[in-house]
């Protein structure tokens, strides 16, 4: 995955989760990851990993 397809992947997880109304932390606690993590991956300076 490169720059271009993280920063449009956490563009994406963004918009869906303010269209759920979901808060950041909200969010984070359902997916068992931190804040902070959630935060990058939303910024695209952080990779989700791939699940196959």
């Amino acid at each position: 995955m490169d720059q271009e397809q993280a920063r449009k992947i956490g563009e994406r997880l963004r918009s869906a989760r303010r269209q759920r109304g979901m808060s950041l932390r909200k969010l984070a606690e359902a997916a068992n990851v931190s804040v902070g993590y959630l935060s990058m991956v939303e910024n695209g300076h952080r990779h989700l990993p791939v699940v196959r």
